[in-house]
């Protein structure tokens, strides 16, 4: 039987926080979207969860200021008489029947169409997951079968992760540095004697280094320096690492004071390292976003926000060159998101470094660091250079 055949103006790979910015925004576009990713249900525990003013305006910007209410209801807001910073709020929801399971093993853009505007140059075949297959797993027998599905599109956004496969599709490499140094993260409700447990802390001791973010009901998240192995580089096998080892790293680095953990919501393991892809888009056809194009620590708290703003400038472009058949404005996306992600992968790396440094001088400045990147983390210091889109000389 011939594969089902679809046809759409965007097709987004992976919904994960930048992919559900870009599926909103396409949506008040009114461009005709789809999106994909190999997990069939929502990610309810842990990953980036923390939103910034930036991020909140355009939530806010899209017509529904419920939304961005309904964040502020759900923030964790820890020190009452001070300035309040959103620390925590879910995801955009999205009907469990848009996120079907998939794997999509097959990708071909068809450069002699990609200058046609009817044309939809971009072919993904898609097969759907059977109930026991693990997501991300190996290529297996089963997926070698013919695709269940065709889809075509006029444009594509990679929003698929670290590990993405439409990067790896287009043949695009990542550039940079993994460093031999690894950080357990943990959500968990503490039992501790130590004062200030639910109040944001940078913590460092000879034992190594602690930032503490206080959450919803009850738990704490922390960031724990876990060591280093002894190869830059090196395999760090993460999945021998418990919670009972995080706590226990973290009991060392906090004596005097005790702790011990009655819950734990969600933990991860995670190696220091700061990559950039070498470009964000292909033939202005097929785009990338978010992890799939920057990676770094979760130290400052602006990944996340980061990737869907990556989002939000590419879909309006897209809208616009699909309404005026001028496509020469999506070029800027590649331009203007990847001088911010460099920005945000250096200022990671210095962030990341003062952490693993441990106790020094620059210690007792953690404030004074911290508010150097604080415009930045917030989101209202991006600049983009001159383009098609304003000159130096336009008056703001």
């Amino acid at each position: 039987m011939s594969p089902k055949i679809s046809e759409v103006d965007l097709l987004i790979t992976g919904a994960g926080p930048a992919g559900l910015m870009a599926a909103a925004w396409a949506s008040r576009c009114s461009l005709k979207t789809r999106i994909i990713d190999e997990k069939d249900t929502r990610v309810r525990t842990g990953q980036a969860d923390g939103l910034h003013c930036r991020t909140l305006e355009i939530m806010d910007s899209f017509g529904s200021p419920s939304i961005a209410h309904e964040i502020l209801g759900q923030a964790c807001n820890p020190k009452e008489g001070h300035e309040q910073h959103i620390e925590r709020s879910e995801s955009v929801r999205s009907g469990e029947e848009d996120l079907p399971g998939s794997r999509y093993p097959q990708l071909h853009v068809e450069e002699a169409s990609v200058d046609d505007h009817d044309a939809y140059p971009v072919e993904i075949h898609l097969r759907g997951l059977g109930k026991n297959e693990r997501a991300g797993s190996p290529d297996s027998e089963a997926a070698q079968k013919p695709a269940t599905e065709i889809v075509r599109a006029k444009y594509v956004l990679g929003t698929d992760g670290a590990h993405s496969w439409t990067r790896k599709a287009l043949g695009l490499q990542m550039e940079g540095d993994t460093t031999n140094k690894h950080f357990g993260v943990m959500d968990f409700i503490p039992l501790s004697n130590f004062p200030d447990i639910r109040i944001s802390c940078a913590i460092h001791s000879s034992s190594g280094s602690i930032m503490t973010l206080p959450r919803e009901n009850g738990l704490v998240r922390f960031y724990v320096q876990l060591g280093e192995s002894s190869v830059q580089g090196s395999n760090f096998d993460r999945s021998k690492v418990t919670p009972d080892d995080i706590i226990e790293t973290s009991r060392k680095i906090l004596q005097p004071y005790t702790l011990d953990y009655g819950h734990c919501d969600w933990f991860s393991v995670y190696t220091v390292g700061q990559r950039l892809a070498q470009s964000f888009s292909h033939l202005d056809r097929v785009f990338l976003a978010g992890d799939a194009v920057h990676t770094h620590s979760p130290t400052m708290g602006a990944g996340m926000n980061v990737s869907m703003q990556d989002s939000y400038n590419l879909i309006w472009k897209i809208a616009t060159a699909i309404r005026t058949r001028n496509t020469s404005i999506l070029a800027t996306y590649n331009t203007e998101r990847m001088v911010t992600a460099k920005e945000l992968i250096d200022k990671d790396r210095a962030m990341s470094n003062f952490y693993c440094d441990g106790p020094s001088a620059n210690s007792k400045r953690y404030q004074e660091f911290r508010e150097a990147f604080r415009d930045f983390v917030s989101g209202v210091a991006v600049e983009y250079g001159p383009s098609q889109n304003w000159h130096i000389s336009t008056p703001l």
